[in-house]
């Protein structure tokens, strides 16, 4: 075998390995058989774990590669310059880091730790609101990452490291976000302990694509190296380099998916005599929060050179991971995790665990994670579907049918509308029936027309003895034909077929004369007062009834009428409407001694209180009674002013306000027995009165329906 500064010579047809010598890293050359095959008995191969090889030692399907790509250095230079904020900077900086090549090592870590984001190797591309701040700390254990295979076995050369990495970032008002991360390692190399700081990271990402479409993020991220960490021992970029990736992230129904590619610019190392310099990096995550409080990642992540003169599939590892955890409101999450590599390549570990402590500034809160906050989300715990219909509003408007109306108006939402014309927009798939309905009746006119009501409640008007067309769907439904002068028709339509032909009957109403007269207990005729109730149930209009009596044309049937005179009680009469004919109905009435007499309501009974209170004794009830009666049958009193007294027991300032309390609870005896309280006032004149008055309360008509 050549010696370790040799130049290393390409046999045809032979496979391809990475070589080292036995306590240092030889070069990178390919294989011979034959005669040499006992001679590099001792060479060994160098990868991560997980690898076979073939019967003469070397690596399973082992290829010779010289993979390059040269444009791509030129490409990130282009990145920085583009991002006006930033270039000029980081160009200072990759100037001022990258030293010339030496034989100083490398970095074979392939995790990374991201800034704190849902997923765990990628950097985010959702920068946070204006001045917020995270900070995440990431333990890590890698067993096996860096191992040789010989000839006759196994060597691990990197046999563990454990690593913690520290890290913050805080985003520059709507700007960049810029952060710094801290690592710290603990490893065992060729059975030395060891451990120091690792490589200081500094880095700055900036938006290139904001919430425009909902739950869509992308981000520029430039950062440096700094090579602080141990020499020779796989765990360090002893050059430095500088850092540039774009990240994406699309969010979807509470579901992130994160996806990172870019690469890492160094001066060429020097790795058993083969040239290992820049390497590209990707990383894509899938990322949910369950119940807004969980948090589950799944993500795949490697890396590879851009050129290199060797075994390619030993520098490309491919690494899995999952985790999972919990956040609090306040910010905090704690999530644990583990993976390893998947594919052959150095810093592929066997194993890897994971632990994560993270905090972010709170934001605002967004329960479903659909990318609007709860303040502007209607639907707090289910997600926009983003369907182009209301998506400001964080509700999905789903359309399960696929007839063009929205679940949520759609009566029928697994069924699609057939537009025919009819309820079109209910979205249910009605088969329209055509009724004609005519109208017939003992009309005075030809053009008397009639006001049917239909299923929808919607009114149209059919002229008697002529047809109209109603379009309606499949089914019962109810019409009831209105006109005036006749009783109301109602019919059951049942709409079947194509047409359905229906005869509406309407018959006239029919009247009677009721005679009315009023009468005292000696038989003498009076003046007096009638209200009949309305259709709605309540007194209609206040009729007047001379001493001769009065006749009043009804219609047939049972009546109540509620008759009054001054001077005497009011009472509730029911009688009979007979059909073409005369009823004469005479009402004897019990006088009483409540009167109005100009403006003011008299009676010789006293509304009497309990001493010194506004509480009414019961013997002062009927007179309230009487008045909610009067006031009843006279509509005309629009305003009644109930007048309180009190004697001069006490201070006048007493009395006063012992006359108003008076007042006012006799106003509330009224309206409890439904007189409306804006015909009443309550007003307290106190001791006013002179003391042979024993009134307590007097009622006075301050407006009359005529003033």
């Amino acid at each position: 075998m050549a010696d370790s500064g040799d130049d290393c010579e390409e046999v045809t047809g032979s496979g391809c390995s990475l070589l080292v010598s036995e306590p240092k890293v030889g070069c990178l050359e390919p294989r011979r058989r034959g005669e040499d095959e006992e001679e590099d008995s001792g060479d060994f191969v160098l990868h991560g774990t997980g690898l076979g090889s073939g019967p003469d030692g070397t690596p399973a399907e082992c290829g010779c590669a010289h993979a390059s790509a040269p444009g791509l250095i030129p490409l990130f230079v282009f990145c920085f310059v583009w991002v006006r904020r930033l270039a000029l900077t980081w160009l200072v900086l990759i100037a001022a880091s990258i030293r010339p090549a030496r034989a100083e090592g490398i970095d074979a870590d392939l995790f990374t730790p991201g800034d704190g984001g849902p997923a765990l190797s990628v950097v985010e591309a959702e920068l946070g609101e204006r001045w917020s701040f995270a900070a995440a700390g990431t333990w890590a254990l890698a067993t096996n990452p860096v191992v040789a295979r010989t000839t006759h076995g196994e060597q691990v050369l990197l046999e563990g490291v454990a690593t913690g990495t520290v890290g913050g970032s805080v985003r520059i008002a709507d700007g960049p976000r810029v952060g710094a991360a801290l690592r710290y390692h603990s490893w065992s190399f060729l059975g030395e302990p060891g451990e120091g700081l690792g490589d200081t990271t500094l880095w700055a990402s900036v938006p290139l694509y904001e919430g425009r479409a909902p739950g869509l993020f992308g981000a520029l991220t430039v950062g440096i190296v700094l090579p602080t960490g141990p020499k020779g021992v796989f765990l360090s970029d002893e050059s430095g380099a500088v850092d540039g990736l774009i990240s994406a992230r699309w969010s979807l129904a509470g579901i992130a998916t994160d996806v990172q590619l870019g690469g890492r610019l160094q001066r060429d190392q020097d790795l058993g005599g083969s040239a290992w310099g820049s390497r590209y990096r990707w990383a894509v995550a899938v990322s949910a929060r369950p119940a807004g409080w969980g948090l589950l990642s799944a993500e795949v992540y490697g890396s590879g050179p851009f050129s290199f003169d060797g075994n390619i599939r030993a520098v490309t590892p491919v690494e899995v991971a999952l985790s999972a955890g919990v956040c609090h409101r306040w910010g905090w999450c704690a999530r644990v995790g583990g993976g390893g590599g998947i594919s052959y390549g150095l810093g592929s570990p066997a194993l890897r665990t994971l632990a994560v402590l993270e905090w972010r500034r709170p934001t605002r809160a967004d329960r479903d994670a659909d990318g609007l906050v709860d303040v502007r989300d209607r639907c707090v715990d289910v997600p926009e579907d983003f369907d182009l219909i209301q998506d400001e509003d964080g509700c999905p408007e789903e359309d399960a049918d696929g007839d063009e109306i929205r679940d949520g108006a759609d009566l029928c939402p697994n069924v699609p509308e057939r537009a025919n014309g009819f309820a079109d927009e209910d979205g249910c798939p009605d088969a329209a029936v055509v009724v004609h309905l005519t109208v017939r009746g003992q009309a005075d006119v030809a053009t008397e027309t009639a006001i049917v009501e239909g299923l929808s409640r919607e009114a149209y008007t059919v002229l008697f003895g002529e047809d109209s067309e109603v379009r309606v769907a499949l089914g019962s439904h109810t019409f009831t034909v209105e006109a005036e002068g006749y009783v109301p028709w109602t019919g059951v339509v049942d709409a079947v077929g194509d047409e359905v032909w229906v005869v509406a009957d309407i018959m006239p109403i029919r009247f009677g004369t009721a005679h009315l007269g009023l009468f005292d207990p000696a038989g003498a005729p009076l003046s007096g007062y009638a209200r009949r109730p309305a259709p709605s149930g309540r007194l209609g209009p206040v009729e007047e009834i001379g001493r001769e009596g009065r006749d009043f044309a009804l219609t047939l049937g049972p009546e109540t009428w509620t008759v009054y005179a001054p001077g005497f009680a009011p009472r509730a009469v029911p009688f009979v409407v007979p059909a073409n004919a005369t009823v004469t109905v005479n009402i004897t009435l019990t006088p009483v001694d409540l009167r109005i007499e100009g403006d003011r309501i008299t009676t010789t009974r006293v509304l009497s209180f309990e001493l010194n209170k506004a509480d009414l004794r019961p013997e002062g009830l009927p007179v309230v009674d009487d008045i909610v009666s009067l006031l009843e049958l006279r509509p005309d009193i629009r305003l009644l002013r109930v007048e309180g007294h009190a004697d001069e027991t006490g201070s006048s300032q007493h009395n006063l306000d012992l006359s108003r309390a008076r007042a006012a609870a006799v106003v509330e005896a009224l309206v409890a027995r439904g007189v409306a309280a804006e015909r009443l006032e309550a007003i307290g004149s106190g001791e006013a009165r002179e003391a042979a008055d024993t009134r307590t309360v007097d009622f006075t008509v301050l407006v009359w329906d005529d003033d």
